[in-house]
């Protein structure tokens, strides 16, 4: 089995480099799509999600925090989440097509 040329290898690094950049703009894209979905729910459904979600609280860390029980919690979740739903195909309705 023969080694690389140097020029595959380098070949091979801009690739990676490449699928890298990629890899961040979707990422700062995905970023910013749910920046917007959050800033169309209320201030409520935003930051429980955020705890949840991003910060990665448990339901008996989020109990503590909103004093009620985890039913509750759970039931207040599927509701922001919904919303959240909702303001995507809301906004995914008015863009325009061809993309």
């Amino acid at each position: 089995m023969s080694d690389l040329s140097e020029q595959q290898v380098m070949m091979a690094d801009a690739s990676a480099g490449g699928k890298k950049r990629d890899e961040e703009l979707r990422r700062t894209k995905v970023r910013e799509m749910v920046q917007a979905l959050l800033g169309k729910v209320s201030e409520e459904d935003r930051i429980l999600l955020m705890l949840k979600e991003v910060e990665g609280l448990s339901l008996k860390e989020l109990e503590q925090i909103y004093k009620v029980n985890e039913n509750a919690l759970k039931v207040r979740l599927f509701r922001a989440r919904q919303r959240v739903l909702k303001a995507f195909e809301t906004q995914d309705a008015a863009e325009p097509t061809g993309r």
